[in-house]
Formats: structure tokens, sequence, C-alpha cells
């Protein structure tokens, strides 16, 4: 039976060379390229403008991290059960990662998508967004992408996405909606209601990152993978007993480390 060879146009070797989308990992590559860079060639098969790299860079790092979530916890119970496996506790925070949590700006992004589908096209934001507001009221649904239960007035990663977006020219008729709907829902609510990044009860959805046009969104798991990977040393650190809780010194009381079983 005949082999035939297995190809790849995203990468390829030969004895003496890597290819990456036609670039020499080693010549063209290493010690040029970042590692948000290379996620944007891995993706897009091309190396990002200043622009895209600045404003794609800062998207894959507000996407780390928040805190303890059901990913942080997912890959830290997963140690505690497998502290030999590393892959196996970020892979099951990874695989937590869902509609709610970290992928939740599907829904403002549709939200803005359909209310808008040319963005060019001449339209009283304004107007829009009032219609928007009053539209989601009605049908007494939350509205994608505003509010947040914890931070308040508004989440601080709202106006340093926004500033790099305007910085590199990605804030564009999107990101105008979304500040209208943020302003039109802080009216007929009552209370501020801006634009926020996230919220982490999976009612408001990432509207920030959906708002902002023409960068291609970098994907949320090589971004959360970060945060599981921190989340496994950080239980790995303290011998399987985690740093959730806080230690005698802060007045608290301290759990001993549990016995392991090898049984299960």
């Amino acid at each position: 039976m005949k082999r035939h060879e297995i190809k790849s146009d995203i990468a390829w070797a030969t004895p003496t060379q890597i290819k990456v989308h036609g670039l020499d990992l080693c010549s063209e590559i290493v010690g040029t390229v970042d590692f948000g860079q290379m996620a944007f060639l891995e993706i897009f098969a091309r190396l990002p403008s200043t622009n895209e790299a600045r404003m794609f860079n800062a998207m894959m790092v507000i996407l780390v991290e928040h805190g303890i979530t059901p990913s942080s916890l997912a890959t830290r119970m997963t140690y505690c059960g497998a502290p030999e496996a590393v892959q196996a506790s970020v892979a099951a925070g990874l695989l937590g990662l869902g509609s709610v949590f970290v992928g939740s700006l599907d829904n403002a992004a549709k939200m803005l998508q359909e209310a808008l589908p040319d963005p060019q096209a001449s339209v009283d934001l304004k107007q829009l967004a009032a219609d928007i507001v009053s539209a989601h009221r009605s049908r007494r649904e939350i509205i994608p992408g505003v509010g947040h239960p914890f931070h308040k007035p508004i989440d601080p990663r709202t106006p340093a996405l926004f500033k790099v977006a305007h910085e590199t020219g990605f804030a564009g008729r999107y990101v105008e909606l979304m500040e209208n709907i943020g302003a039109e829902a802080s009216k007929q609510y009552g209370r501020p209601l801006p634009p926020q990044r996230h919220r982490r009860d999976g009612r408001h959805r990432l509207g920030v990152q959906s708002a902002l046009e023409d960068v291609p969104r970098p994907r949320r798991g090589s971004s959360r993978g970060r945060a599981c990977r921190a989340h496994h040393r950080g239980d790995a650190s303290t011998d399987g007993r985690g740093d959730l809780l806080p230690d005698r010194a802060r007045g608290h009381r301290a759990l001993p480390p549990a016995r392991v079983r090898n049984d299960g």
C-alpha cells in the first residue's frame, strides 16, 4: 500500500528547517516574534501589523485572569486528585469555558451585529441604542454587555481596552454604539450601567471586546490556559492545600494538608 505524505499549510519541517506559514521558525520567528504575534500568525496565517499586535495582545492579556472562577476552581480541584498531571489540570479548566464564563462575549456581539449589520450605514446610533434598550426592557431581558455586580461604577478593564482601541484605530461604530447603549441603559434604568468587559454571573456579556471591530478576536482558551497554569502553580506551591484560605497571620484558621489516599 502506497504511503502518502501528511502535509499541513500551517507548518512543515525538513531535516534542517521548520517553517510556520512560510516563515523560518529559527531565523525569522525566534527572538523576533512575541507570543501574541505568534498566536496571531497561527490563527490568521500572517503576522499582525503594529496596531493589530497591540490590540490583539491587549485583548489576550485582559482575558487571562479574574481571580477565582469555575475554570480556575476546576484546575485546582483536578490538581488535588491528580497532582502528577499538569495537563489534566489545565485541560479541566479549559473544558469549563463556555457561554457564561470567558466565552460570554457572544451575546453582546450578536446584539451589536444584528442591530447594525453594516457598520458603515448611515444610522442614528443614539436612536438605535434607545430602541435596543427599550426592546430588552419590554421583554424583561438583561442587556448584554452593560453593568457589573462587583466593579462599581465601572469595570476598570473597560476604559483600558477602549483607550487602546482608540489609540490603534479599532474604535469604530460598534464601540460608539456600545457606549450609547450604556448611556441609554443608565438613563432608562436610573442607575449607572456603562459598557463592561464582562459580568461574572453570566447575565451581562462582554460588551467591550464585542464592540471592537475589524481586529481578529483572540481565542479565549489560549488566554485562559495561562491562568489555569498559574492556578495549578498556586495550588502546587502550597503542597496541595491551595492558596484560597488566608493563614493565621491574617486572623483566620489555616487548614492542615489533606492526607493522600492511593485508593481514591
